[in-house]
């Protein structure tokens, strides 16, 4: 509002100037004109400005000014109402370069046009001129209010610069008004033209020819005005007489232009001067600014052509360096102090309570006064309570390393899935349930999506049974489901396999993995312990030259956890049972209803369809692949008539084949991405596109944020980073959640990559927020005293997947925790993450997250040059041309990737979808298992070396099957369709464009599970899903 009054007030100095010395009619008018519309249009702008809201305090209130664009239901306030001024801001800022420009041409044509030589008349013009600098400080202004106008909410990244040029555009005004005036002080010190000097010039003035004086638009400037340029009072030897409509002749300007004393000369010198000085500092300081704002201005804009230019970095924050407003977050962090029979004393308390509640509905509330308000309401506020304390009750038995501990936990979540059956299975609260339903209330979306949710949950659950045995045997069946899950877990987590291999059984395998294992004693001695963790499998799979010890590995751990046997065999037969108890076919059929594909034939043709268009290119990758090992095992002088490629060769080879083809040795890709400075790339990448800053909490501030005052209490390992996340300026600084990292293995823990919830979000009984916690649990190897934790880029895509999840977890906003985050159906829960993935393939993003290992310390850089042997560093970043070679990897194998995947995806719809109880009971699952992946992958195991399809137990630590995704594993693929579209359809272009990221994060990362997520898809890509890009991605669009 400011800023246009002070315009108008610096144009109309120039305008009354312009007036004062016109003397054509129509200059005047276009003059006055101009006059009267600066006026108008400042005094609108101005009431705009002042009642944008309807409360016009608010337009000056920074809360009420920021909730002006807060368009999430969730949290907007009801109470404040403004209309968007965005395109309010573009408007004035056109305008007002509008009228610049037409001020400062309107007078040039005179100019132009008076008979006085060219380097008078350029002078005249250069004075007149002096306000191009607030045409181009204009200029910059409105394009920064173009950014701005759409993200309005981002005052910290463009805020300054709009005040920075509103000041150089307001300043060049004044001083382009000002500038013709300054000769009036230099006026005293003209000197006299010596006697010569008169007689040469008034030689000339009779010379010259005297024209008759002119009345036209081209000299509309009065005599008086023009002297006052020149420096003479007096007229001319013109016969013409300045009349007040009269024009000023040459005959008038041409002699005082050609009076100039020292002193005008000494002005024009000045004048210049001060005008180059004035453009220099104008473009130092613009060149300033343009490189302090470049990386929050940049990703506003399309990407440069160059594919390997790298986003600019900065260390994330810590708690010590924090501004203040990310210092205290306004809710404290879980605490992790439980103990073995704290644990248990908890969960049966938890128990206590939330029965206690559903009686209490059963004794107060009456079928005919069943609202909402008194049947749903209780209930929800009662699960989000409890969510708080029983994710993280659940959450030890994956992470401590007090077995006791973990135990507890084990039979504390039996005792919570127990209570969960019982809850789920009460006909009492059914019934009030139903009654709510059929009063057909008018409810907000999301609580009318918990109502029919809850509703048909109670049926899926057995009370459309008839009470007594088939509804107790259902019963029994869920309660022994719920503990195979348990221990099945259990042993995953609890498997402690291994194989003893000497030192050239190991041959090629990285010296960093085998300086990590164990060194055996007595029978064992000068042997090395492999485990089956990460860190030592794959390692192992992909770089041991010797095919026994491949294969000796490979098929161990197929069978590391054969307790798991009979009870996948167990879970398929009860889950068949159940399902066919309620009326379904079978148990696909149960639990693909409420997902997006509905049925299982479309699931079925979906992967049928899939196998098809893969089989033909993954056969043509085998044939080159085996072609690759005879060739190395004939270079090695071993057999090379071997015509098989098994299951133990790929890794292996399909690792030589990148480094034969492709120049890429993942060992050299590796040395680029520290743990570390990898993970603190990503989160400033979430940073930027989804407006959200992360500050790790360390040191003292732990100890300040814990209730209890001892800093460990917020962790459960000393290993654990953890963050609390906020929104950026631009999202309104507010509080978001916490993020927990746990990167590294040890015993009992855990043994993949996953995202575990801790405490959901939700609205509580008081109407205010509350925040997530989320933790990323992963098997990373760890640094050592000569390296750092290193990651392959298939680890990068990894921890970045994951990532994505735990993003998820933390901005979604949500009324109700059911619907918190993830909670989504499982054929969807993998797009967001799977999208992401993208990130790692992206030549900026991949260059902006590397950091080669040696430029993190003295030491690491010493260590490097002598393995390397040579006493050059590398670059700190990844060189652009291994980032190519990288890149044209992207598909290589690719069709052999999704067959395996494709094998997982048909072998869970195959046990899960039985023509008949009596077929599933005569499945054999084991050879089920290793005929299907070989009639689907291609791929050779023992059977063609003479053994049955027995060999291997590889569903035993198929863990996904037991853990929620039996009959929805095809969900890695379906959402593939679904993550694909999204990124071709918005990000492929410019994956860091912070308006679509933010967008992104509030039509789909925001609302978690509480809308149906197909609708969600089609909101955010405007269309129906396609699944054109998925295809084409994988090259086999027909």
């Amino acid at each position: 509002m400011t800023y246009n009054v002070a315009l108008c007030f610096v144009k109309l100095s120039i305008l009354w100037f312009y007036r004062a010395i016109a003397s054509h009619r129509t200059f005047r008018r276009t003059v006055n004109g101009l006059i009267i519309f600066v006026i108008a249009y400042t005094i609108a702008t101005t009431f705009a400005a002042a009642f944008q809201c309807e409360k016009p305090s608010q337009s000056y209130d920074v809360s009420g000014y920021l909730a002006q664009f807060d368009n999430n239901p969730q949290t907007k306030k009801p109470d404040v109402k403004c209309y968007d001024p965005t395109r309010l801001w573009v408007f004035t800022s056109a305008v007002n370069l509008f009228t610049d420009v037409l001020i400062m041409l309107l007078p040039i044509p005179t100019l132009l046009g008076l008979r006085v030589p060219m380097s008078k008349r350029l002078a005249l013009v250069g004075i007149f001129s002096v306000g191009i600098m607030a045409i181009v400080a204009s200029c910059v202004r409105m394009w920064v209010m173009a950014l701005w106008s759409e993200s309005p909410q981002n005052s910290a990244a463009f805020g300054s610069d709009l005040l920075l040029w509103g000041q150089v555009e307001t300043n060049s005004g004044i001083v382009s008004a000002s500038v013709p005036f300054l000769r009036l002080f230099f006026r005293g010190r003209e000197r006299e033209p010596d006697e010569k000097g008169r007689a040469r010039r008034k030689i000339k003035e009779i010379e010259a020819p005297v024209p008759m004086p002119v009345e036209s638009d081209g000299e509309p400037l009065r005599k008086a005005s023009m002297e006052m340029f020149d420096g003479n009072t007096g007229t001319g030897t013109g016969t013409g007489t300045g009349t007040g409509r009269q024009g000023l002749s040459e005959a008038t300007l041409a002699p005082a232009a050609n009076s100039t004393t020292v002193a005008s000369s000494r002005f024009s010198r000045l004048f210049l001067v001060a005008v180059a000085l004035f453009i220099s500092f104008s473009a130092i300081l613009a060149t300033l600014r343009f490189g302090v704002r470049a990386p929050s201005i940049l990703h506003y804009l399309k990407p440069t052509r160059n594919p390997f230019q790298s986003s600019h970095q900065r260390p994330l924050m810590n708690s010590s360096m924090a501004p203040s407003m990310y210092k205290k977050p306004p809710q404290l962090p879980p605490k992790f102090t439980a103990t073995p029979a704290s644990l248990l004393k908890d969960t049966q308390a938890l128990i206590d309570r939330s029965r206690a509640i559903q009686d209490g509905l059963v004794k107060d509330v009456t079928i005919d006064r069943a609202v909402f308000k008194n049947v749903l309401l209780p209930v929800a506020l009662d699960d989000n309570k409890m969510a708080i304390e029983s994710h993280i009750i659940g959450f030890y038995q994956a992470v401590s390393t007090d077995k006791a501990l973990r135990d507890a936990s084990t039979d504390a979540e039996k005792l919570l899935d127990d209570f969960s059956i019982e809850s789920s299975m009460r006909e009492d609260v059914f019934k009030l349930v139903d009654a709510v339903l059929q009063k057909k209330e008018s409810l907000d979306p999301e609580s009318q999506r918990l109502l029919e949710k809850d509703h048909k949950s109670y049926i899926r659950n057995g009370l459309n049974l008839p009470a007594g045995s088939q509804r107790d045997r259902f019963k029994e069946i869920k309660q022994r489901l719920s503990a195979i899950s348990i221990e099945f877990q259990k042993n995953l987590n609890e498997e402690q396999g291994g194989i003893w291999f000497s030192r050239e059984e190991l041959d090629g395998v990285p010296d960093d993995v085998v300086d990590g294992l164990k060194i055996g004693e007595g029978e064992n001695e000068g042997k090395l312990w492999l485990t089956f963790k990460y860190p030592d499998l794959f390692p192992t799979l992909k770089y041991a030259t010797n095919a026994e010890t491949r294969k000796r590995v490979f098929v161990e751990n197929e069978n590391k956890c054969n307790d798991n046997v009979p009870l996948f065999r167990e879970a398929i037969l009860l889950r068949d049972e159940a399902a066919r108890l309620l009326g379904y076919s079978n148990h696909a059929e149960f639990r693909i209803e409420d997902k997006m594909a509905k049925t299982p034939k479309t699931v079925d043709d979906f992967l049928g369809d899939l196998r098809t268009r893969l089989a033909p290119g993954g056969k043509k990758e085998i044939e080159q692949l085996l072609e690759l090992k005879k060739q190395d095992l004939k270079a090695r002088s071993l057999s090379d008539d071997d015509s098989k490629y098994f299951l133990w060769d790929h890794r292996y080879y399909d690792r030589l084949m990148l480094e034969r083809d492709f120049s890429l040795d993942q060992q050299v890709i590796a040395e680029y991405f520290p743990l570390q400075t990898t993970i603190q790339g990503m989160l400033k990448i979430f940073e930027e596109l989804f407006g959200l800053a992360f500050v790790e909490i360390t040191g003292e501030d732990r100890t300040a944020l814990a209730d209890g005052g001892k800093g460990s209490d917020i962790v459960w390992h000393e290993d654990v980073q953890v963050f609390s996340v906020w929104d950026d300026e631009g999202e309104g600084a507010g509080f978001v959640g916490y993020l927990y990292l746990d990167l590294f293995p040890r015993d009992g823990k855990y043994g993949h990559a996953a995202n575990f919830n801790l405490q959901p979000g939700y609205i509580d009984e008081n109407g205010k927020r509350r925040y997530p916690a989320t933790a990323l649990v992963c098997n990373f190897s760890k640094p050592t005293p000569k390296k750092p934790s290193l990651l392959k880029h298939d680890e990068v895509v990894t921890l970045f997947h994951e990532l994505g999840h735990g993003i998820h977890d933390l901005v979604s906003k949500t009324t109700y925790s059911r619907f918190h985050g993830t909670n989504t159906v499982r054929d969807f829960v993998e797009a967001p993450s799977q999208m992401l993935e993208n990130w790692c393939w992206t030549p900026s993003q991949l260059r902006s997250l590397s950091h080669h290992y040696s430029h993190l310390s003295p030491e690491y850089e010493a260590a490097y040059k002598e393995a390397s042997g040579s006493d050059k560093k590398p670059a700190e970043q990844i060189p652009n041309s291994l980032i190519a070679n990288l890149i044209n990897t992207k598909h290589v194998n690719d069709a052999l990737f999704n067959l395996r995947q494709l094998h997982f995806g048909m072998f869970d719809m195959t046990v899960h979808e039985p023509k008949s109880h009596e077929d599933i009971e005569k499945l054999d699952i084991t050879s089920i298992y290793n005929r299907l992946r070989h009639e689907i992958s291609q791929l050779d195991g023992p059977e063609a070396l003479g053994g049955d399809w027995a060999w291997g137990n590889g569903q035993a630590t198929f863990g996904h099957l037991i853990g929620g995704y039996d009959a929805g594993y095809y969900g890695y693929l379906s959402s593939q369709v679904y993550s694909t579209d999204m990124f071709y359809s918005v990000f492929k272009d410019d994956p860091m464009n912070g308006k679509e990221g933010r967008r992104y994060r509030h039509t789909v990362l925001e609302r978690g599970g509480s809308k149906e997520e197909m609708d969600i898809l089609e909101e955010f890509l405007g269309r129906k899903p396609s699944t054109e890009a998925f295809y084409k991605e994988l090259g086999i669009s027909k």
